[in-house]
């Protein structure tokens, strides 16, 4: 009994663990205001919307690779760059035409848009207004969304004049089975003859589906095993006789 009554008077009247615990109570409450005051700052996001997967196949119908097309890094995260091709777009100004507004990418898991593998998302394209915006939601959530913010215009457009240019990446937890990639553009002579694609009232914007550009093999890339398949028939040749 006695020894009880020692240990919570140590606890309860010492002086020193007294100022930690209201120190670190302290640090405790000023750590979830900085969170809260975090969530409650309005981030930057996307102008517009993509389209929902389930509908993507008639609001964005595929653009030839000679046209627009993308490349993406491999792992987990993965850097998507837009390659176009030269469409005389200037690359300043008030209204960058033809241009791309937005990148939408479906992770497919299974045969649907899964985004819950998604642990990161950036925006990395800074043109004339500014960095881009990113963010989880296209339609019903199915998609990750790199483009201009809302109120820069056709100012801060990707621009048709044949070069490369990164968007952003988006990392996951877990490769996706497949997936697609979808850009907004401005472009009236390539969304014109096709209407109001992506419903914003505007028939000069739409959605097309881009195609990753197919790569073929440099010519040392195939000479060199042919040269050493055909040294190694002759070598086995010269052996054998």
């Amino acid at each position: 009994m006695d020894n009880s009554i020692e240990i919570k008077k140590i606890f309860t009247l010492n002086p020193a663990g007294l100022r930690f615990c209201r120190m670190m109570l302290s640090l405790v409450v000023l750590m979830s205001f900085m969170v809260s005051a975090a969530y409650a700052t309005s981030q930057p996001r996307p102008a517009g919307n993509c389209p929902a997967f389930n509908g993507v196949d008639n609001a964005a119908p595929p653009i030839s690779p000679d046209v627009l097309t993308f490349t993406e890094t491999g792992g987990l995260t993965k850097v998507i760059s837009v390659v176009t091709s030269d469409q005389s777009a200037p690359s300043t100004g008030d209204s960058i035409v033809p241009g791309v507004m937005m990148i939408c990418k479906y992770p497919i898991v299974g045969g649907n848009a899964d985004t819950s593998t998604i642990t990161g998302i950036t925006a990395t394209y800074n043109g004339n207004n500014g960095l881009w915006a990113a963010k989880i939601g296209c339609g019903s959530g199915d998609c990750a969304r790199i483009g201009r913010k809302t109120g820069d215009g056709n100012s801060n457009n990707m621009p048709m004049n044949g070069g490369t240019y990164t968007a952003g990446s988006v990392t996951f937890s877990s490769e996706p089975d497949s997936e697609l990639i979808v850009a907004h553009i401005n472009w009236p002579q390539e969304c014109g003859d096709s209407g109001d694609d992506d419903g914003d009232g505007n028939p000069e914007t739409c959605f097309r589906t881009l195609q990753e550009p197919t790569s073929v093999p440099e010519f040392p890339t195939i000479a060199l095993p042919i040269a050493t398949l055909i040294g190694m028939l002759f070598l086995v040749y010269r052996l054998r006789k």
